[in-house]
C-alpha cells in the first residue's frame, strides 16, 4: 500500500514538473523574441558605438538561451534570459540615438548615405576638429585638444623628453629649466657672482652681478661687504675659523705649520707632529717626540726609568730578561719579576688601544700534559698580576703551549732556560696577527 502511494506521488510530480517546463519553455521563447527585437533596436540607436560591452553581453547570453531550449535546460536558460535583458535594457539606457546613431543624408530615392566620423591618426581626436589628422596628439596635458603633437612645450629648444621643466623655458645647460635669481637683479643665478646681493645697476661692471659701490660693495668677492670687511682686497679663507672678520687665515692655531698641511688647524703643536700638540703616552710629563721611552714613565732629560726592562714594538712587549716562577709552580718569584710586571703593566696603560695574549712556555723537562697545565697556570699568574696593576682584564688573554713551541734546543740547560718563558704578544691595536692555538693535551 505505501509503495503504490509513493508511486502514485512520484508519477504526480513528474507530470507537474514536466508541465511547469513546458510552461516555463514557452515564457522563455516568447522573451527570447522580444530581446532579439530590444538588441535590433539597440544598435539602430548606434548602442555598438556607446555601450558596445553590453550590447556584445546581450547577444551572447541570447544565444546561449537559444541553446540551452533546445537542449531542455530551463534553469541554465533562465540564467542567460535574466543576463541578455539586463544588458539591453543598461544599453538602451545609456545610447542616445542623437550622439551614437549612424548619422544618414537622403539623397532622392537612392539609398541612404551613411556619414561617419573618422580618425586617421589614432590619437582620440576626431579629424573635423583635429589640426593635424595624420599626425597623432602627444597626450601630455599641453594643448592636447587641438591633435598636434607638442615636442617641446615651452619653446625653450629642449625638447620634452630631455626637459625637467617641460611647460617653463629654460637653457638646455641647466636642463631646460629656468635659472632662478635670488637676489631680482635680472642678473642669472649662474652667472652671477653675487647671487644673493643684487647688482648696482651703475654701467660699471654690471654684467658679473655685484655691486661696485657704496655699502653694498664686495670688492674681493667673498660675501663680505667691504664696510665690515677689515680685509676688503683679500678673500676670506671659508674655514670655520673667524670667517666672519673677511680675512683670511693661513694658520689658524698659530703653530707655523699652515692649515693646509696641518693635520689639527685648530691645536698647535709642532711641524715634527704635522702640526698637532705632542703626546705623552706614559704621563711622565716629557712628550713623546723627545721621550726615549714613550711607553714607560721615567724621569727627565731620557723619560726613561733607571733600568730598561720592556720594550714595545709593532707586534710584542719585548721583555729583557724573564720573570721568574717557584720550581714546578705557578707562583711568581722575585723583585726582577715584579718590576717588569710594573713595566708591562706602564706599556699597557700608556697604549689604551692593544690587546695582548700573555703565553707561557715550559722546557721538555717532565710529562708533556703536566707541562701544559704548568705553563697555562704561569700565563695565568702574570694575568692577574696585571689586571692588579690596573689593566682591563678585556685586554689580556693567558695560553699556555707547555714545551710544543721551544726558541733552543732542550739539550742543554742554557737552551731549556730559555725555553722556559712568558711572551707578550699584541693581537689587537697593533700589526701582529691573532695568536695560535695552544696544543691539546696529550692522552
Amino acid at each position: 500500500m505505501i509503495l503504490h502511494t509513493c508511486v502514485r506521488w512520484g508519477t504526480a510530480a513528474l507530470l507537474v514538473a514536466a508541465t511547469c517546463g513546458c510552461v516555463t519553455g514557452a515564457k522563455l521563447r516568447e522573451d527570447a523574441s522580444l530581446i532579439q527585437k530590444k538588441i535590433a533596436n539597440a544598435r539602430e540607436r548606434g548602442a555598438y558605438r556607446c555601450a558596445p560591452k553590453e550590447l556584445a553581453k546581450a547577444e551572447a547570453n541570447l544565444e546561449f538561451l537559444d541553446y540551452e531550449l533546445e537542449q531542455g535546460d530551463f534553469v541554465r536558460a533562465g540564467r542567460h534570459h535574466r543576463a541578455a535583458l539586463e544588458n539591453i535594457d543598461r544599453a538602451l539606457t545609456v545610447t542616445d540615438p542623437n550622439e551614437c546613431a549612424e548619422k544618414r543624408v537622403l539623397i532622392s530615392d537612392q539609398k541612404p548615405l551613411i556619414i561617419t566620423k573618422t580618425d586617421r591618426d589614432g590619437d582620440g581626436i576626431m579629424d573635423d576638429v583635429d589640426k593635424c589628422p595624420d599626425e597623432p596628439e602627444d597626450i601630455d596635458g599641453f594643448q592636447d585638444e587641438d591633435g598636434c603633437p607638442d615636442p617641446d612645450n615651452d619653446g625653450d629648444g629642449v625638447l620634452d623628453k630631455d626637459d625637467k621643466c617641460p611647460n617653463e623655458p629654460g637653457p638646455a645647460t641647466n636642463q631646460g629649466c629656468p635659472v632662478t635669481d635670488r637676489d631680482g637683479d635680472g642678473i642669472a643665478d649662474d652667472v652671477d657672482k653675487c647671487p644673493d646681493i643684487p647688482e648696482d645697476i651703475n654701467g660699471f661692471e654690471d654684467e658679473d652681478g655685484c655691486p661696485e659701490g657704496g655699502p653694498n660693495r664686495d670688492r674681493d668677492g667673498d660675501g663680505i661687504m667691504d664696510d665690515v670687511d677689515k680685509c676688503p682686497d683679500v678673500p676670506e679663507d671659508k674655514d670655520s675659523f673667524q670667517d666672519e672678520d673677511g680675512c683670511p687665515d693661513p694658520d689658524n692655531d698659530q703653530d707655523g705649520v699652515l692649515d693646509v698641511v696641518d693635520a689639527c688647524p685648530l691645536d698647535p703643536g709642532p711641524a715634527a707632529n704635522n702640526g698637532c700638540p705632542a703626546r705623552d703616552r706614559d704621563g711622565d710629563g716629557i712628550n713623546d717626540d723627545v721621550d726615549q721611552c714613550p711607553d714607560i714613565p721615567g724621569p727627565a732629560p731620557s723619560g726613561c726609568p733607571k733600568k730598561v726592562l720592556v720594550v714595545k714594538t709593532a707586534d710584542k712587549i719585548e721583555i729583557k730578561q724573564q720573570i721568574n716562577f717557584a720550581t714546578n709552580k705557578a707562583k711568581i718569584v722575585g723583585q726582577l719579576s715584579f718590576d717588569i710586571l710594573d713595566q708591562v703593566a706602564a706599556v699597557m696603560k700608556s697604549n689604551p688601544a692593544i690587546k695582548i695574549v700573555i703565553e707561557g712556555h715550559t722546557d721538555s723537562v717532565g710529562d708533556a700534559a703536566h707541562n701544559l697545565k704548568l705553563s697555562d697556570g704561569r700565563a695565568n699568574a702574570v694575568r692577574t698580576e696585571l689586571i692588579e696593576r690596573g689593566v682591563d682584564s678585556g685586554r689580556l688573554e693567558a695560553i699556555g703551549y707547555g714545551e710544543s713551541k721551544p726558541i733552543a734546543s732542550n739539550r742543554t740547560a742554557k737552551g731549556r732556560a730559555a725555553n722556559r718563558r712568558s711572551e707578550f704578544k699584541i693581537v689587537s691595536g697593533g700589526d701582529a696577527p691573532p695568536p695560535e692555538a695552544p696544543p691539546a693535551p696529550t692522552p
